[in-house]
């Protein structure tokens, strides 16, 4: 049982949910949508989590320019997610304090801590995934993700494929070759001005600026699914693929789920119950499960 879906502060893309159901503490998910993606599409997926009850919804849908481009810039914008975090006990009973040290009395009155569960579409959500890990960082903030599932995401689409993000979802295809025009003419004026701008910042592409976050990052050292399809055209299945073994290979809990003809962050509508049984077991075997 959730609340409207009310904007965390005017003129930003970042949206709360509350749980109107506190007892026992509810557990936090954070959805970071794909690019040009809208809320209302991320709000529909959203009701996987809301028909359990007893989860707090964060939205984050800035996944336009320029944090496609500048992808430090969502460090900023996820500050604004950091009152609710604190509201609702993320960051109390700091794990770093050794449980031996705990008299009885102060583990009978330590408030549960809530498990906090981040649902990544596709580049433009995991560049505002990176940018809440990095910001949480720069904080010294004391935070683990309880589990990570990113559908579509990471994969490189390539300068001439950079189309795909506008033209994926046209169907006449006047306008969809209009699109790719003006798309492919805007690339080859901007792209080397973005990228002297992003050698000059020292600033990682938006692809190794997710992995790095992924895989070399604290609060990342969890539980997490890839689930991609071998059909999408714009995150090519083989990049997500090798961030996944990478993600085994360094010793991280990695599970994955493979469609073979659905398209891109469209798993969950077009396979909704193998989707959402798979993300279930997924929680349920590394014991990312609401507490009673």
């Amino acid at each position: 049982m959730a609340s409207a879906i009310t904007q965390i502060k005017p003129a930003t893309t970042l949206y709360v949910e509350r749980c109107a159901v506190t007892t026992p503490v509810p557990d936090i998910v954070i959805m970071f949508g794909w690019t040009n993606g809208q809320l209302k599409h991320l709000s529909k997926i959203a009701s996987f989590w809301r028909k359990k009850g007893n989860y707090h919804i964060l939205y984050y849908t800035a996944s336009h320019i320029p944090y496609v481009y500048l992808p430090y810039k969502s460090e900023k914008l996820c500050e604004g997610l950091l009152p609710y975090l604190y509201e609702w006990g993320v960051f109390d009973n700091d794990s770093t304090e050794s449980e031996a040290t705990s008299t009885v009395t102060d583990i009978i009155n330590t408030r549960r801590r809530p498990k906090v569960i981040a649902h990544v579409f596709s580049n433009g959500g995991g560049g505002g995934l990176a940018g809440m890990i990095q910001m949480l960082k720069a904080n010294n903030l004391p935070f683990r993700f309880s589990a990570i599932i990113l559908d579509s995401v990471p994969g490189n689409l390539g300068f001439l494929r950079f189309h795909r993000l506008f033209t994926a979802t046209q169907t006449n295809p006047f306008k969809k070759l209009i699109t790719i025009f003006i798309t492919n003419c805007i690339m080859f004026l901007t792209a080397p001005w973005i990228a002297l701008y992003m050698a000059i910042i020292r600033q990682k592409s938006l692809i190794r600026y997710i992995v790095h976050a992924l895989l070399y990052e604290k609060a990342a050292n969890c539980p997490r699914l890839f689930v991609y399809s071998k059909k999408d055209a714009l995150v090519r299945y083989a990049d997500v693929e090798k961030t996944a073994k990478m993600s085994a290979d360094m010793g991280y809990v990695t599970d994955e789920m493979v469609v073979e003809d659905t398209e891109h962050v469209k798993h969950w509508v077009d396979r909704r119950e193998i989707y959402e049984n798979t993300v279930d077991r997924f929680l349920e075997q590394n014991g990312v499960t609401l507490q009673s």
